[in-house]
C-alpha cells in the first residue's frame, strides 16, 4: 500500500470469535501482518508486543493481523506471550486490500487515517523510528523498542 493512502478498513474476526471493526474510528493504529510459521515473523514478535505495552494505553491500536487460522495463530500467540489484539485473515481478504507482499509487515496508520509509514520484514531501527512516529502522533515521549542488548540482527527480510 502506498503511503499517504488512505487506509483500507476492515472487518475481522479476532482470537474469541467475534467480528471486529477496523475503521477511521480505530486509528492511530499499527496493522501488523503476519504469519506464523514464517521465520521473521517470529523475530519480530516480541517487538511487536513492546509497541502494544508502548503505546496502547496512550490512544494508538497495535493490532496483529494472522495469516493463519485460529489454531496456530492462537499458538503463536501463546508462544510469544502477545497480549495485543489478534484478528485473523486466513483468506487473505485485508492482505490483499493493503497489497501485501511479505510478512511480516506493519503499516503505521496516523489519525488522519492515512497510511504514514510501512515497514516489511525485521528493521530494527525501523521499529524505533516508528515508535517515534507513533508516540509524536499521541503526545508521548518516545520509547526505544529494539535495545542494544536484544542482539538480534538490524535487517532480515521477509
Amino acid at each position: 500500500m502506498e503511503r499517504s493512502r488512505p487506509a483500507a478498513s476492515l472487518a475481522l474476526t479476532d482470537l474469541d470469535g467475534r467480528r471486529r471493526s477496523v475503521d477511521r474510528s480505530g486509528w492511530p493504529a499499527v496493522l501488523a501482518f503476519f504469519h506464523s510459521g514464517c521465520a521473521t515473523s517470529r523475530l519480530a514478535a516480541p517487538f511487536l508486543e513492546r509497541l502494544h505495552i508502548a503505546y496502547s494505553q496512550n490512544g494508538a491500536r497495535i493490532l496483529a493481523i494472522s495469516q493463519d487460522p485460529s489454531g496456530p495463530t492462537v499458538r503463536f500467540a501463546e508462544e510469544n506471550g502477545w497480549t495485543l489484539p489478534v484478528l485473523l485473515d486466513p483468506d487473505g481478504v485485508a492482505s490483499r486490500d493493503y497489497n501485501l507482499q511479505w510478512v511480516p509487515t506493519l503499516y503505521w496508520i496516523n489519525r488522519a487515517g492515512l497510511v504514514a509509514a510501512s515497514l516489511v520484514g525485521f528493521d530494527a531501527a525501523g521499529y524505533n523510528e516508528l515508535a517515534g512516529q507513533i508516540a509524536a502522533e499521541i503526545g508521548v515521549a518516545p520509547v526505544e523498542i529494539v535495545l542494544p542488548e536484544d542482539a538480534v540482527p538490524d535487517f532480515r527480510p521477509g
